[in-house]
């Protein structure tokens, strides 16, 4: 399943247990005092595209471990890593300017400085 809440026009989901628990528990105490803050979803899963599972595997061979594996750990060390990283990642994404990632790194080619090659020369 996947737990999801709107907020503002926005949809954030719930990726792991104290998330879920906390999110619940605000949304508890927003139904008592009668406010209108946000709408909680349960959703199931969708399955997983070839695209979506070719690309799992390769970014699994990368970093030496599988995705899955990390997916299912249900550990709370690498659930809060998760979220911190996610937030830093957000944020360097939102400061970057769009125009010099949508086009080839330029790459420049010069020659070697005469005292570099003097020392390549003598090893």
């Amino acid at each position: 399943f996947t737990f999801t809440y709107e907020m503002n026009g926005k949809i954030y989901e719930l990726y792991d247990g104290q998330q879920i628990f906390q999110t619940s528990t605000v949304a508890q105490f927003w139904r008592q005092k009668k406010l209108v803050r946000g709408k909680l979803t349960v959703e199931l899963k969708k399955t997983e595209t070839k695209e979506e599972k070719t690309l799992n595997m390769e970014i699994s061979s990368i970093i030496g471990i599988g995705l899955y594996q990390l997916q299912f750990a249900n550990n709370d060390e690498l659930d809060t890593t998760r979220r911190k990283m996610v937030g830093e990642r957000k944020k360097a994404v939102a400061m970057r300017d769009p125009a010099l990632y949508s086009m080839e790194t330029e790459v420049h080619f010069s020659e070697l400085p005469l005292h570099v090659k003097n020392f390549i020369g003598d090893s």
